[in-house]
């Protein structure tokens, strides 16, 4: 089956980078150096890289501009806010967002999904350096949904009332606010959905 022709069997730059497996720039870059990588080409073929086409360099490329763009966000003190503003327009948050970057187009069918060397080191990584630094905050949230799931309830709230709980009762923790609260409920969800739409692909990838 070719792979373009169904989305579901062809696994894109993107979601490597973008999904709970956290692949990193350097992985990606190391294994298409090593075995080449499917894209698309000049003319609108699809097919693996080769000497006779650029999809090989223009993959590389699409990760040198992508790594180019985390380093500078990285190197930004406005971004050091890890409550309100951490990864506020960070260069990965939108990948997933179809035609958002050139890396939609570069990747593997399921079945040639190539085994991925250890990470070359932290300026690899796909996250910001300083990521951490909300560590606590996202276990603030944590501790604090907890305590809900153990409070008896007539009936289940909605996100928005779990958001406006949460914000109520304690809104003086680190990291509950209602803007953060709605931001990383989405990125959870996000991750979430990829990982159960994912199950074949983690037993492929190695850890």
């Amino acid at each position: 089956m070719d792979p373009a022709a169904d989305g579901s069997q062809f696994i894109t730059l993107i979601e490597l980078l973008d999904g709970p497996t956290y692949i990193t720039v350097g992985q990606l870059a190391s294994a298409i150096e090593k075995g080449g990588v499917y894209g698309w080409d000049r003319f609108g073929r699809f097919k693996k890289s080769d000497d006779q086409n650029a999809i090989k360099k223009d993959a590389l490329n699409a990760l040198a501009e992508l790594m180019r763009d985390v380093t500078a966000w990285n190197r930004d003190p406005k971004h050091c806010d890890p409550e309100e503003g951490l990864l506020d327009e960070f260069p990965l948050n939108d990948l997933h967002i179809e035609g958002a970057h050139p890396l939609q187009f570069f990747g593997w069918p399921k079945r040639e999904i190539p085994k991925f060397c250890a990470p070359e080191g932290a300026e690899s990584a796909p996250f910001p350096s300083h990521l951490g630094v909300s560590t606590n905050a996202l276990y603030n949230i944590i501790g604090a949904l907890l305590d809900v799931a153990s409070t008896k309830r007539e009936r289940p709230m909605t996100e928005a009332q779990l958001i406006g709980y949460l914000v109520e009762k304690y809104e003086n923790n680190y990291g509950i606010s209602k803007s953060n609260l709605e931001k990383q409920f989405a990125r959870a969800k996000r991750m979430l959905d990829r990982s159960m739409k994912d199950g074949t692909l983690k037993q492929q990838i190695p850890p």
